[in-house]
């Protein structure tokens, strides 16, 4: 039980003991001890409060050595030692406790600052790299799917931001926004072969077909009929995205164009001599009937 609540009881006893208040001098010496102890119990109040305000100064500064050490908590601190000076006094055995505390609570946040300082001028000298990094990579992004130099150029910039990065702390957001840039590049470039895989595989199909149409066609004995069809495979236009099979479709589709176009000139050239041969024939059996 604490004080007040002990003196609280045995005042209520001592009312029920002695209601006409007979016994003045034990009742006294009750009112005097619990007068003393009223008082002890203020001054003990008022000392817990001024040790607990050094204690929150102490608490503040060691909150600002971890999580904030910069010019703002620089200031803080400075208020805080100059409210440690004006503050009450607090019994010694108490004070040479804190004081420590408080002491050793500011030297770790100057050494902390110090340390800041010196990794935000080694960030600053590294940022012309730092940014050329991070924005050569978001550049990269603007590029079209499926560049030939992406990747050749993504581990260009990689190099620069590791060589740049090494060794530097405080860089966080830096290290967010290259991270970011470099998972979207490649997220987009694997999506765009995934895509591109489909797409091959359907121009190949598409390869194989229309060679053996032309193939077909060159094989006939009437080249004019298959001419619309032929002018609107030629018409065809593909994707950028190669592969050796591919590749050798694609010079065997132009090679029978060629061929096609080739043969039809013959068969038109042929056809031109035929009628020419019948004119001249002609021409021949009107002059014979004129004689």
């Amino acid at each position: 039980i604490d004080g007040q609540k002990f003196f609280e009881v045995k005042n209520a006893e001592i009312e029920v003991l002695d209601p006409e208040h007979k016994h003045f001098q034990e009742r006294g010496r009750f009112e005097t001890a619990m007068k003393h102890f009223n008082a002890r119990h203020t001054a003990f109040l008022e000392r817990r409060k001024r040790i607990s305000k050094r204690e929150q100064i102490c608490q503040e500064i060691e909150k600002l050595t971890i999580t904030q050490v910069d010019e703002s908590a620089a200031e803080q601190v400075a208020k805080f030692a100059k409210q440690w000076l004006e503050m009450e006094e607090i019994p010694s055995e108490y004070l040479e406790i804190l004081q420590k505390r408080f002491d050793n609570a500011i030297k770790h946040f100057n050494a902390k600052k110090k340390q800041a300082e010196k990794e935000r001028a080694e960030l600053k000298a590294k940022l012309p790299e730092i940014e050329i990094a991070c924005k050569g990579v978001e550049n990269l992004i603007k590029l079209p799917a499926g560049s030939k130099s992406i990747f050749r150029e993504l581990r260009k910039f990689e190099g620069i931001w590791e060589s740049a990065i090494h060794g530097i702390r405080g860089a966080d957001s830096y290290k967010k926004r290259f991270d970011n840039a470099v998972t979207e590049l490649k997220k987009r470039e694997e999506e765009y072969k995934n895509s591109s895989q489909d797409i091959l595989a359907k121009e190949i199909e598409l390869l194989n077909s229309i060679c053996s149409e032309i193939e077909g066609f060159i094989s006939s004995e009437d080249f004019r009929p298959h001419l619309p069809r032929v002018k609107e495979i030629k018409n065809i236009t593909f994707s950028v995205i190669s592969s050796f099979e591919k590749n050798d479709l694609l010079k065997k589709f132009h090679s029978l164009l060629n061929s096609f176009y080739r043969k039809l000139s013959e068969k038109l050239e042929e056809q031109d001599w035929a009628r020419w041969e019948n004119y001249t024939y002609k021409l021949k059996l009107c002059e014979e009937a004129e004689k």
